[in-house]
C-alpha cells in the first residue's frame, strides 16, 4: 500500500487496496471462463462433467493461458498495462468473438446433421452479406 496517502487521506489508501483485491479475485474467474469456452470450441468432447475436475486437458488449457499471461507480464515494464491488455482481450473474446462462433457452429450443425436451414427462422436477420455468409 502506498504510504503517500496515509497522512492526508487514510480512507483513500484503503480504497486503493480494493482495486488490487478485485484484480486478484477476478483473474481466476477470467482464466477458468476463458478455458471452458476455448475447450468448448476446440475439444468439446474432453470437457469434464464437473467443472472443478482436473484432467490433462483442463490442466493444459489452464497452463497455456497462464503461460501466455506470464510471458507477457515478464516482458512488460508496467504490470498495469499487462492487466488492462489481458482483461480487455479476454473480455472481447468472451463478449464479442466467441458467441458469434457458437452461432455459426450451431447453424452448421443444424445444416449438416439435421438438414435444417436456419433461414427458416422468422427471427433471422434480413441483412445480406457476402463477407459474413452465416449472418
Amino acid at each position: 500500500m502506498s504510504e503517500s496517502f496515509l497522512p492526508r487521506q487514510p480512507l483513500l489508501a484503503y480504497l486503493a487496496g480494493v482495486y488490487i483485491f478485485l484484480i486478484v479475485t477476478a483473474f481466476p474467474i477470467m482464466t477458468i471462463t476463458c478455458r471452458n469456452t476455448l475447450m468448448k470450441l476446440v475439444v468439446p468432447h474432453r470437457i469434464p462433467l464437473v467443472s472443478s475436475d482436473i484432467t490433462i486437458h483442463t490442466f493444459s488449457f489452464t497452463a497455456g493461458i497462464i503461460a501466455i499471461i506470464a510471458i507477457i507480464a515478464a516482458l512488460a515494464s508496467n504490470i498495469q498495462v499487462v492487466l488492462n491488455f489481458i482483461a480487455g482481450t479476454i473480455g472481447v473474446l468472451i463478449l464479442l468473438v466467441i458467441p458469434p462462433l457458437f452461432v455459426i457452429s450451431g447453424r452448421n450443425i443444424l445444416r449438416k446433421k439435421f438438414n435444417i436451414n436456419y433461414k427458416l427462422n422468422r427471427y433471422v436477420t434480413v441483412i445480406k452479406s457476402e463477407i459474413f455468409p452465416y449472418c
